[in-house]
């Protein structure tokens, strides 16, 4: 379980753009998380199968991911019965698609078109993930074998 400056919480990042996984990382700085990072929605659903994590940050621009990836993780966590915290990033979107993606993920966070001011809004919620608030404890054993065969884009 994560508690506060006790653990290092594993993190997955589906991110298909180097320069924001870069940025990730640095805003990650000295904060007690483990990034792990994957370029988009089928190599996230395989590290799922592999390893679940305490957080997921998916980049909503990251192709293949927003819907499919969205569900995969939400069949995971039904059937671990298991929170499963997802942080997605994007665009602005409407309210009906911001309704069906709070189905799905636990914040909605809008990309700043300022690269500095991103950092700035990634920075505080990795802080607020990893050291303000108790992520569920990782489940027991490993691997994820209840997880839907099926893939993003299929």
């Amino acid at each position: 379980m994560r508690t506060h400056g006790s653990v290092v919480a594993d993190v997955l990042l589906v991110e298909g753009d180097p320069e924001d996984v870069a940025l990730f990382r640095r805003a990650l700085g000295d904060l007690p998380g483990r990034l792990h990072v994957v370029a988009g929605g089928p190599e996230a659903i395989d590290s799922l199968r592999a390893q679940l994590p305490a957080l997921v940050l998916v980049n909503s621009r990251t192709p293949g991911v927003v819907d499919a990836l969205l569900k995969a993780i939400a069949d995971v966590r039904q059937a671990r019965r298991l929170p499963l915290p997802i942080h997605v990033f994007g665009p602005p979107v409407s309210e009906p698609t911001l309704r069906d993606m709070y189905r799905l993920c636990s914040a909605y966070t809008v990309i700043p078109e300022q690269r500095d001011r991103y950092a700035q809004v990634v920075r505080f919620a990795l802080d607020y993930w990893l050291n303000r608030t108790l992520l569920p404890p990782p489940p027991h054993g490993t691997g994820t074998p209840d997880l839907p065969e099926s893939s993003p884009g299929e």
